[in-house]
């Protein structure tokens, strides 16, 4: 295959210079969901399209990706196939599958980020010859990340300083993802991006990473996490992490019946916060509907308790998170 940088990527896109395979891996999740986007809105306008976007996960079955292959597009010259959390123990016979791709056909291939980025070049340049790789690193330029701050707070009709850019990294890290989210969070509650908009907001997120530190059983970030909410909080804590688990388990039907993120956030009232579903996905990739199911009984009978027993909030919420983390173990 053809590796090239996600800056080449780019200038090949906008130049209509499409090839008919992708490979995409790295640590960069953001630029990832962007590029995938991008090469689906330049292939065939976008992923509401049933007939000619296909979506697989990991556990895909390739009887069903050779018919979505080699199955003509309905109305239009391209259709897209994507393939996400691939794993490399199935590239031997997934390779024979895509060796004579039709010329209808865009097949993107993200690679899950667990795989050795390493192992992941000389295997997949080892297996199949055509296409083109390109990996997503990490941005660890703070420079860099400013710059694409104050242009993300365009995207807002917001004017953010280099001084608050460099704010929000210093509380958010480098994760491109984290620091969209957020800062689209403080966006859409604010007039105005300084200093005193963007501290407070994250003194008060103890609550909702919660739900975060439960799915990576972090438990030290976890209890000090619970430990520093006031009594209302708490009250609060349990809403917020049984909205994120029904809105998981939302998203896993969704994608049984083979429907986007964008279907669920127009049906459940998420239009302008589909970040907050892209979250959720990406932090239950690894839980299955009938794990997250058990999970909200879990949150029920907790409500329950707290509606009409005498024991402490607190004691209430920390079995309750117990028994989620066994749930899910």
């Amino acid at each position: 295959m053809n590796k090239i940088n996600y800056s080449l990527l780019k200038n090949k896109i906008k130049s209509s210079n499409l090839d008919n395979f992708y490979c995409f891996y790295g640590e960069n999740d953001f630029l990832i969901d962007k590029f995938t986007r991008i090469v689906i809105e330049k292939t065939i306008g976008n992923e509401n399209n049933p007939f000619n976007f296909m979506k697989f996960d990991e556990d895909l079955d390739f009887g069903e990706l050779s018919l979505a292959i080699n199955s003509l597009p309905v109305c239009q010259h391209k259709k897209v196939v994507l393939v996400r959390n691939f794993r490399l123990k199935n590239l031997k016979i997934f390779s024979e599958y895509v060796k004579d791709l039709p010329d209808f056909v865009t097949l993107i291939l993200l690679i899950n980020r667990e795989e050795n980025k390493d192992q992941v070049e000389k295997d997949i340049n080892s297996s199949i010859e055509s296409g083109t790789l390109v990996e997503f690193p990490r941005i660890k330029n703070l420079k860099i990340l400013e710059k694409q701050i104050i242009v993300w707070g365009r995207e807002f009709n917001k004017d953010i300083s280099s001084e608050d850019a460099q704010l929000l990294i210093e509380k958010c890290g480098t994760n491109m993802d984290f620091l969209y989210n957020n800062l689209q969070k403080i966006c859409l509650g604010n007039s105005e991006i300084i200093e005193k908009t963007i501290n407070p907001k994250f003194e008060k997120d103890n609550v909702f990473n919660i739900n975060k530190y439960i799915i990576n059983k972090d438990f030290d970030k976890l209890f000090l996490s619970l430990n520093t909410l006031s009594k209302e909080e708490l009250f609060s804590t349990i809403n917020i992490i049984g909205s994120v688990f029904v809105s998981a388990y939302r998203l896993k039907i969704a994608q049984r019946y083979n429907l986007s993120i964008d279907d669920v956030s127009k049906d459940f009232g998420f239009e302008n916060k589909k970040f907050i579903l892209k979250n959720i996905e990406k932090d239950f990739k690894n839980i299955n509907e009938i794990t997250i199911k058990k999970c909200i009984e879990i949150i029920v009978e907790t409500d329950s308790l707290i509606k009409t027993c005498d024991l402490s909030i607190i004691y209430l919420i920390e079995k309750m998170v117990f028994d989620i983390i066994s749930a899910i173990a």
